[in-house]
């Protein structure tokens, strides 16, 4: 795993389309969703923790259990960051075929690209292993 935790976490967005939907669900059920970012921030926020010993005691131990590869939470990282990734390239792929459908004069458009039926089968599987 190249990226450590707390880069992982300090590096998660401050403001865009899920934090929004996440937002907006918070105002219709207010209090449930806060979005904090930062590592130490999340430390303080789940905590309640002010005091900087004790803060950074505590970052250090979720490193060390982070960095356990028997724990398997870098496994689940690359895991998560994996199905991402296919759902992105899925979605690019749909929006592609969309535009070929749209844009009769790139005919060969259609040809490379799989219909959004089947990228959305394709997405609905990858991302619910159960079906």
């Amino acid at each position: 795993m190249s990226k450590s935790i707390v880069e992982l976490v300090d590096n998660l967005p401050a403001d865009n389309i899920t934090v929004k939907v996440l937002k907006a669900l918070d105002f219709a059920i207010p209090g449930e969703w806060e979005n904090f970012v930062g590592f130490d921030n999340a430390i303080t926020k789940i905590t309640g923790e002010t005091e900087p010993e004790k803060i950074e005691q505590i970052r250090n131990k979720a490193i060390e259990l982070y960095d356990d590869k028997k724990n398997g939470y870098q496994t689940a990282i690359w895991l998560y960051q994996t199905l991402d990734s296919t759902d992105k390239a899925i979605g690019a792929a749909a929006l592609a075929d969309k535009i070929g459908d749209t844009l009769s004069f790139i005919p060969f458009l259609k040809q490379l690209t799989p219909k959004a039926d089947s990228l959305q089968s394709i997405d609905l599987k990858v991302n619910d292993p159960r079906l």
